[in-house]
């Protein structure tokens, strides 16, 4: 069974100034239903740099978050604020689901059989 857990959702200051980014992170766990055995358990990150000077410790992604590709977009604020600004938002929210879905799917299928799991 999959699941699928949200971590962060947020905009926040991207890498260039007055500019912000959707910084989306998941937590997804694969196990089988029979077993229990997990399969995969990784948290990724559909994000975007942060601006010069701030200490990536602090405000960057968790060591244990992998950033994947592509990444978010920049985007001006008068833009997130503008009428067309919802749809902005929706479109950058499914963007990074993709994103995340297909870096979860090539890990699967990277990732070493487990014995003993059901079909």
């Amino acid at each position: 069974s999959l699941a699928v857990s949200i971590e962060r959702l947020q905009l926040r200051e991207c890498r260039e100034r007055s500019t912000l980014c959707v910084d989306l992170a998941l937590h997804l766990r694969l196990t089988d239903a029979t077993s229990g055995a997990v399969r995969l358990d990784e948290r990724l990150a559909y994000t975007s740099g942060y601006p010069d000077g701030v200490d990536p410790f602090k405000a960057g992604p968790r060591l244990y978050e992998r950033s994947v590709a592509p990444y978010s977009r920049c985007t001006a604020l008068a833009d997130w604020c503008s009428t067309d600004g919802p749809q902005l938002l929706a479109e950058e929210i499914e963007r990074g689901l993709g994103a995340l879905a297909a870096q979860f799917a090539r890990d699967l299928d990277a990732a070493p059989a487990v014995t003993g799991l059901a079909p």
